[in-house]
């Protein structure tokens, strides 16, 4: 079960829900802990699993033809998380979801969601929330691609999640700016410099 701090984080991530109904949604989870390096969903998994994480940090990828893996997302504390293709087109994962560091999550199965919110009809705001935020994350992904620079896009990433570089690789981080190690130590040295002058 959550603990009420878990439940006030809820609060603000669903504000049209109240402490009563994020208790209802609670009872649904698993406490579960996953070690660095396991995966969460595994390449073309079925597991229609959503999860919150109470500690730890996780990165979706894509592994392309040549085996080159492309980060596609963090995930840390207070996020949720979830293969999009499996719970929204029911299609196997053509991602993976990896633990970065040992996590600690919550974890849901989304069939057992669904109809539990098909049976409480004053849930489907907070599904409609949840299927929104996804598609708006992934606009927003393709968007900053289009208009903003590596180095801006890393800022953007410092701005949300500061500790960022002690926790992540930089080739996970280079490969989710979309530019290599080299590149991605190119632009720290250039803000490093503009923080000194």
């Amino acid at each position: 079960m959550l603990n009420k701090e878990q439940i006030f984080d809820f609060l603000k991530l669903f504000k049209f829900l109240n402490a009563q109904d994020i208790y209802k949604l609670s009872k649904l989870a698993k406490y579960r802990k996953i070690k660095a390096g396991e995966f969460f969903v595994e390449l073309h998994s079925e597991r229609r699993k959503v999860a919150y994480i109470q500690r730890g940090i996780m990165r979706a990828y894509y592994v392309k033809n040549d085996g080159e893996e492309r980060t596609v997302m963090f995930r840390w504390e207070k996020h949720t998380i979830g293969a999009f293709e499996i719970l929204l087109e029911n299609k196997p994962s053509s991602q993976v979801i990896q633990a970065l560091e040992d996590c600690k999550i919550w974890e849901i199965d989304y069939d057992i969601l669904q109809d539990f919110l098909d049976r409480h009809p004053k849930f489907e705001k907070a599904r409609k929330h949840m299927l929104q935020s996804m598609l708006v994350e992934a606009l927003k992904r393709v968007e900053t691609f289009v208009v903003e620079s590596p180095e801006d896009r890393y800022k953007k990433l410092l701005k949300e999640q500061s500790e960022i570089s002690d926790r992540v690789q930089d080739k996970h981080i280079a490969s989710f700016l979309g530019i290599t190690p080299v590149s991605l130590s190119r632009i720290r040295k250039r803000i490093s410099e503009k923080k000194s002058s």
